[in-house]
């Protein structure tokens, strides 16, 4: 996460670490089981902690309730715990009070965090969006822009541009072998819109405008990789088997999101559960089919 991120509702991390760029505001519980939380700009907890490795800020940790880090923490700013705090490693913390933290050591002395999250500061995907020469691509335009109409869609090997998105009947697109979809504008999500990936498959997704889910998004049956560079709402459950990124966006998470595979993005606000387990990497299978629309 490149910026900031805000807890109103549960955060649990199934496998991985989680990386924020900006400060962290905990109002609900987090939950990391098999990873450690860089929160570099600062921690401020209301709500119970639970960190499977360590913790790590270069400001201040602010505990308000329950805290549990099974490695060591490192808190570079000041440690303020008005509640219970156990740490199974090292506390490294030079200021604050540690009264009410149980640790296997504490050292009062400097420690340093730094922050992994290279985030781009240039908009390097609209302009690889449109970049792209026509040599390969097919034109699909506005078959998707405002459509009402139940439809089944197929998408074989290839790269495929639309000019938006504007879903309002149910729609199900499968998608074989390596397969590229490019949107130019926004897409809105007003229907029912379940993405399979037949075995082996795999699809990048590149949204060089917004995404707004006001109806179920569903992504799965393979490795997909979904770009988004505009605001990203989510206002009805989505779930993601691959990667999203969108790392200039502010994500505003309103229902349930369930991501198998990795989140990149800008800043987070969190008001409904959301789930983040770890997927293997990919492996691009070569391009054989055709599309069909």
């Amino acid at each position: 996460m490149c910026g900031a991120l805000e807890v109103q509702n549960t955060l649990t991390l199934l496998g991985g670490s989680l990386e924020v760029g900006g400060h962290s505001r905990l109002a609900a519980p987090l939950r990391i089981l098999d990873g450690s939380f860089n929160g570099f700009a600062g921690i401020e907890a209301d709500n119970s902690e639970e960190v499977a490795g360590d913790l790590a800020t270069a400001g201040d940790w602010t505990v308000r309730s329950p805290a549990h880090v099974g490695g060591a923490a490192f808190v570079a700013g000041s440690l303020e715990a008005s509640t219970r705090v156990d740490v199974g490693g090292v506390l490294y913390a030079a200021h604050g009070n540690t009264t009410n933290v149980h640790a296997a050591e504490i050292r009062v002395d400097g420690t340093v965090a730094t922050s992994r999250a290279a985030c781009p500061v240039q908009n390097a995907l609209p302009s690889a969006i449109w970049g792209m020469d026509g040599v390969g691509i097919v034109e699909l335009g506005s078959a998707l822009t405002h459509d009402s109409h139940a439809a089944r869609l197929s998408l074989g090997c290839g790269r495929y541009r639309f000019d938006s998105w504007g879903i309002e009947r149910d729609l199900v697109l499968r998608v074989s072998g390596a397969t590229l979809i490019v949107i130019e504008g926004d897409v809105r999500i007003a229907a029912p819109v379940r993405i399979e990936l037949d075995a082996g498959a795999t699809l990048d997704v590149l949204v060089a405008g917004s995404l707004r889910v006001d109806d179920t998004l569903t992504i799965t049956g393979g490795s997909a990789w979904l770009a988004v560079e505009g605001q990203l709402d989510i206002a009805s459950p989505m779930v993601l088997e691959g990667s999203l990124y969108a790392p200039h966006s502010v994500v505003a998470v309103n229902d349930a999101l369930d991501v198998t595979g990795s989140l990149w993005v800008g800043s987070m606000r969190i008001a409904a559960p959301v789930t983040v387990a770890a997927l293997p990497a990919r492996t691009a299978p070569p391009c054989t089919l055709d599309g069909k629309l």
